[in-house]
């Protein structure tokens, strides 16, 4: 008895079995490779299988007011204006806003830097991704992400993979 749900019908298998024996007994494995081809689907530099581990819905978590001036609080002075802890709301909950709209001041001191980290790892899902089985791809699409919007010192500095990965290595 075969079952309704066999990728082709009833009647082709039968055959397929009456014509070659051997054939349906043979083990088949299905082997997934990577694509050669630079073209497959491509979207601001991110392929298929990176969208399919980790989309922008990924990374944002979804965070009401109180939580977020709870997180911001603490941190207030590194914001260069109130559209910026706005636009950080606005896109900590999914809504779409200007690339480099979030502006941010930090001095050389190590703890500046980190603060900014803290920050980050609240509003969004970063530590949740950062060890996905694509990590070197999952990271770089994670800074990439908040690179796009969130400007450092007038665009001097910019998030590392380094400066998250201290601090995964901290909490850990």
């Amino acid at each position: 008895m075969f079952e309704v749900k066999t990728p082709r019908s009833i009647f082709k298998i039968v055959r397929d079995c009456i014509e070659n024996p051997k054939e349906i007994f043979k083990q088949r494995e299905v082997v997934f490779e990577e694509s050669k081809v630079i073209g497959s689907i491509n979207t601001n530099g991110v392929n298929f299988k990176d969208a399919v581990n980790l989309t922008n819905g990924d990374i944002i978590k979804q965070i009401n007011r109180r939580e977020f001036d709870l997180v911001i609080e603490k941190y207030r002075n590194v914001f260069r204006d109130n559209s910026s802890i706005e636009n950080l709301y606005k896109l900590s909950n999914g809504m779409e806003i200007k690339d480099r709209s979030i502006s941010i001041k930090i001095d050389n001191k190590r703890h500046s830097k980190q603060n900014i980290i803290e920050i980050l790892t609240s509003l969004f899902n970063i530590q949740k991704n950062w060890n996905s089985q694509i990590k070197d791809k999952t990271n770089t699409k994670i800074i990439d992400f908040l690179n796009k919007y969130i400007i450092i010192n007038d665009g001097d500095k910019s998030l590392h993979i380094n400066d998250f990965t201290r601090l995964f290595e901290k909490l850990t």
